[in-house]
């Protein structure tokens, strides 16, 4: 009895916080929205209410944009919104009914999201909408892929969604590419499925990689200090803009691929001086290793980013380490006509000073913010106090 008793309390408590934490999300969303309305993150220099949110709550970039999706999304959908602030859904089923797109469905949609969870709730959406013009259109603006380095396990995670007839495709390339997958000559097995269908994705990329006629751009740039790569001490090296390697796998690089390795001496790189303000592609390659996309607060793109001289080139500025900062295209534009500027030494840490000349730091912002307002949530912590 006492442990029936033990695990009925457990639920008990698992379920409460899960509905004091749809509570809190629901909060969140609103205050969210109410900060689009009011243009807060435009007028602190960001580009979009995801990178704004991001800079200044610490969050991962895409719970971020999760957040200013639903919070803008919401606006239209008032069942949706009641249900959510009431706790009878939660942040993942109100996504899911906004996403989905059919307005005239909502109230049969949170009537279903209140008993179901959130995969039965999209499978049903999606088979409601199976034919439908309007579905596949959206499918095709959704689609995306999204990937990610694990330093702790060593791995690569990869995230897509595309519309049925691309996702199809790409199915029956892996599925073909994992047929002729030869058995592992150390045992004579093949490998299970899904690991050959991994071994497929990766030979795609790679043949496709090795056809590209610029090699420049196509070229997997590893960063390594000599000492390791010569035996003389332990380490490894750093693929630019992506994880840790071990030495070996390095050295098997080295052999054959399109891989440059750049040895360093205590990371130190010599600048081309005055010569030219054109960046070359070698100097290019170590500003992405050390910034690894838009230095500004809580942006961090990394794709279609500009090179910024922060002491400009016609006012004497050399184009090297030193002098040079990645920015991307919209916070290199409030550097040149919206009034910021840049301070501090790019190679460690740089501040960003806003057209009044006061520093830009969010996090700080946001401490003195919740110390000033004392901002809680009593009923969480009431909660907690009394469990």
């Amino acid at each position: 009895m006492e442990a029936t008793a033990e695990r009925d309390r457990l639920r008990g408590e698992l379920v409460a916080l899960v509905a004091e934490l749809q509570r809190v999300q629901a909060r969140l969303v609103a205050a969210v929205a109410e900060a689009g309305r009011r243009g807060l993150w435009a007028v602190d220099g960001a580009a979009s209410a995801a990178a704004w949110l991001a800079a200044h709550t610490g969050v991962a970039y895409h719970t971020a944009r999760a957040w200013a999706e639903l919070a803008e999304g919401l606006e239209d959908w008032p069942a949706t919104s009641t249900a959510l602030a009431e706790g009878r859904i939660g942040f993942d089923q109100a996504r899911a009914i906004v996403r989905a797109g059919r307005p005239e469905f909502e109230a049969e949609d949170v009537a279903v999201a209140e008993t179901s969870t959130h995969d039965e709730l999209r499978r049903r959406l999606r088979a409601r909408d199976e034919g439908d013009l309007r579905a596949l259109r959206m499918a095709e603006r959704r689609r995306f892929v999204r990937w990610s380095f694990d330093d702790r396990r060593r791995c690569f995670t990869l995230t897509a969604e595309l519309p049925d007839d691309q996702g199809a495709l790409v199915a029956k390339t892996l599925e073909r590419l994992a047929t002729t997958t030869p058995p592992d000559p150390t045992v004579g097995c093949f490998l299970g499925y899904e690991a050959r269908l991994a071994d497929a994705l990766v030979e795609l990329c790679s043949e496709r990689l090795g056809l590209d006629r610029d090699p420049d751009r196509a070229t997997v740039v590893v960063h390594v200090d000599a000492e390791v790569l010569s035996g003389e001490r332990l380490g490894g090296g750093v693929v630019a803009d992506g994880p840790a390697l071990h030495v070996e796998t390095l050295r098997r690089f080295l052999c054959d691929g399109r891989v440059q390795v750049v040895v360093e001496d205590e990371g130190v790189a010599v600048g081309v001086g005055r010569v030219t303000r054109t960046i070359p592609p070698w100097l290019g390659r170590i500003l992405q290793a050390r910034d690894g996309g838009c230095r500004f607060p809580g942006c961090g793109r990394r794709r279609w980013v500009h090179r910024h001289h922060i002491v400009p080139w016609s006012a004497g500025g050399p184009t090297d380490l030193d002098n040079l900062v990645t920015v991307c295209g919209f916070h290199h534009r409030l550097l040149h006509e919206g009034g910021w500027r840049i301070a501090g030494d790019p190679n460690r840490e740089i501040r960003w000073l806003g057209p009044s000349g006061s520093e830009y730091r969010p996090r700080d912002l946001t401490r003195s913010l919740l110390e000033s307002a004392n901002v809680a949530i009593p009923r969480v912590q009431e909660f907690f106090d009394t469990s």
